[in-house]
């Protein structure tokens, strides 16, 4: 058994080509089984088996294909979702400036109130001035200060700013009625 074993290499050069040919039984030293055979038993239940295997894998497909729906649904949904917060948010801004103008026109009638007002006020303010002048330039024609004071405190107690208000006419009536009440 010890015997040397030699190999020799062979290169061949590129221009020569190398081709091998093989027969099937020198490489496979077995023989082709022959197909078996089944029974009808056998054959119903893997006829069975394969619609078994293919209703699971058309049941996984329309899984897959429902899971596809809803997020395709989900996505429209959300940007329908989207589009109405949007068109709310647009109706939200165009309220706000219908009643910003409207705010602006009560705002306008709130102004002119108060300057009728304040031009009411005025006018009453230049009646009660004027009357308080007539009063002291009346009072200062008083000998005494007894007589000054009586007639201050009869006009100051009789003589109110509405009447002043009302106008010349009321004032002079009133005024009547306090001279008449001071002769009594």
């Amino acid at each position: 058994m010890n015997e040397n074993i030699t190999m020799e290499m062979y290169e061949p050069d590129e221009e020569e080509e190398v081709v091998t040919s093989y027969k099937e039984e020198e490489v496979f030293d077995k023989k082709a089984k022959p197909k078996r055979v089944l029974t009808d038993s056998q054959k119903e239940a893997l006829q069975r088996g394969r619609a078994k295997a293919k209703a699971t894998r058309e049941a996984k497909k329309m899984e897959q294909m429902k899971k596809q729906l809803a997020q395709e649904d989900k996505k429209t949904s959300i940007k329908v979702e989207r589009q109405q917060l949007q068109k709310a948010e647009v109706e939200a801004t165009e309220q706000l400036k219908v009643k910003r103008q409207k705010k602006t026109a009560q705002d306008k009638a709130r102004e002119r109130i108060k300057q009728k007002k304040a031009e009411r006020d005025k006018e009453d303010q230049k009646k009660i001035d004027s009357f308080n002048e007539l009063k002291y330039t009346c009072l200062e024609n008083c000998d005494t200060e007894e007589d000054f004071d009586k007639l201050d405190t009869i006009l100051n107690k009789y003589i109110t700013k509405s009447d002043i208000i009302k106008g010349s006419d009321h004032l002079r009536n009133k005024v009547g009625q306090v001279v008449s009440l001071l002769k009594k």
